[in-house]
């Protein structure tokens, strides 16, 4: 049914290539630009590869977005100008996307964690544009600061003047495009990302060095570090302790969070705060244990107890991604036409797919597969109304183990994130749509699964920032 060759290989040269290279000691100008540029890379040869289609999603350009969208950069400049702001003891940087609650727009990851803590620490919050440069309104919690300047500064200067590499870098690019090209037959200008970078970096480091000292945080709070590590090393450069909000499911292969052993990420958080023990055990992130707390995840908690008494439907969820939309689709038709008409099979798009779904996606609607493309639709409702959930890497298959649906996971490529679901039973490994057994177990609880999701509670809460907090005025007492 589909192409199942999961990219094992690629990533194996890939490591290979880096060990043998020794990128990670690579420096241009003393920036450490490897470490930032490995995951976009990567992601980059796999989808060249043909694997993912996550390259493919027709994103504008950074300076074709901010041009399209001046209106924010000049609030950025004026009323929602992060100088502005005062001193506070959490900076929070919040997350790629927020989604609508109560007539507001909510950060699902950040703004639980604040409601919890709030009353005890002063906070101020910044963010970067999002998909096609705009800003969500209004925002749960705010004021809300834009950094879109210091974005549109970097992109011009980019443009405008580029800047030149060392002989010596110029030459390991193109031994790594080199490298890169013999793995997978996939052609990376690596000089043209390092540049890129290196621009990026050298506007943007001494910017949020003035802004952080200006608001002169205890603690900086991001929801995602990858792409922000000029706001962590300038953070780091002035002492001040830095925390990531776990907010997707990091895997052996996602190489933003995966760093093997002699592979160290200078410019990631000091601190991890993860939805439970298992992230810990589970991925090899660049931290000692000890920085890695199990906080919970304080907004699918929230959710879990609204719905726990939803009344279950013969139903099976999927959970797509532009990335592996493809292969899903093609995996939900065949599934309808080979399950009894009483089962609903419900396809659940992820909101990068909605606009073009149709044209990616023929034949979903005419197999009979019940497609989801509202951007409203509540995900955890879906999960509590489902007996079965079907996906390939989502983070989202977690939550739905944790709300009792039994999982399957389909054998595409970047399944091998959710292999220690499958070796431990959790969840069950299917090529094809007819391996499927679609009879409910006896038995089946539908509890927050503590390992995946620790239990939330706000002395937990307060305990975690206030270890980060701590690590702060360590440094500056030694």
């Amino acid at each position: 049914m589909t192409d199942t060759h999961d990219g094992d290989e690629f990533l194996d040269a890939f490591l290979a290539m880096e060990r043998d290279m020794d990128l990670f000691a690579a420096r241009e100008r003393g920036i450490p630009f490897w470490e930032c540029l490995r995951y976009p890379i990567y992601t980059k040869l796999v989808s060249g590869a043909g694997l993912h289609d996550y390259y493919l999603a027709g994103r504008s350009s950074g300076v074709g977005q901010l041009l399209r969208n001046l209106k924010f950069v000049f609030r950025a400049l004026t009323v929602n100008n992060p100088f502005f702001m005062a001193r506070a003891d959490l900076l929070v940087l919040s997350g790629a996307k927020r989604t609508m609650q109560n007539d507001r727009q909510r950060d699902i990851y950040s703004d639980p964690l604040l409601e919890f803590a709030g009353d005890r620490y002063s906070f101020r919050i910044v963010e970067r544009p999002f998909g096609e440069a705009v800003h969500k309104v209004p925002p749960t919690h705010g004021p809300v600061r834009y950094l879109d300047f210091i974005y549109a500064l970097s992109a011009l200067r980019n443009r405008m003047f580029p800047p030149r590499l060392t002989d010596g870098t110029e030459a390991l690019c193109a031994e790594i495009s080199k490298r890169i090209e013999s793995i997978c037959s996939v052609k990376i200008k690596v000089d043209a990302e390092v540049r890129k970078f290196v621009g990026r970096w050298q506007i943007e480091r001494p910017l949020f060095t003035q802004l952080l000292r200006k608001v002169r945080p205890r603690a900086l709070l991001v929801v995602v570090s990858a792409g922000n590590e000029t706001l962590i090393a300038a953070a780091k450069q002035l002492g001040i302790p830095s925390a990531e909000l776990q907010h997707g499911s990091p895997a052996p292969g996602k190489l933003n969070y995966d760093f093997p052993q002699g592979f160290l990420k200078q410019n990631f958080p000091d601190y991890f705060l993860s939805f439970g023990p298992f992230w810990n055990r589970y991925v090899n992130l660049p931290l000692p244990s000890a920085n890695v707390l199990p906080l919970g995840y304080p907004h699918m908690a929230q959710l879990h107890q609204r719905y726990a008494h939803v009344a279950r439907q013969r139903q099976v969820l999927f959970l797509s991604q532009r990335t592996i939309g493809r292969y899903l689709a093609t995996f939900a038709v065949e599934l309808r036409r080979c399950t009894p008409p009483d089962i609903e099979i419900v396809y659940k798009l992820h909101p990068e797919e909605l606009r073009d779904w149709r044209q990616r996606y023929q034949g979903l609607e005419e197999a009979g597969v019940k497609v989801v493309a509202d951007r409203s639709a509540d995900l955890y409702a879906l999960f509590a109304e489902s007996t079965w959930q079907v996906g390939v890497y989502s983070t989202a298959l977690y939550e739905g183990i944790a709300f009792g649906c039994e999982t399957f996971v389909v054998k595409a490529p970047g399944w091998g994130a959710m292999r220690p679901l499958v070796e431990e039973g959790t969840a069950q490994l299917v090529e094809q749509a007819s391996e499927m057994s679609l009879v409910p177990r006896a038995g089946r609880a539908a509890a927050l699964t503590k390992d995946y999701f620790a239990e939330v509670t706000r002395k937990k809460v307060i305990s975690c920032i206030e270890t980060v907090i701590s690590a702060g005025s360590q440094k500056r007492r030694n």
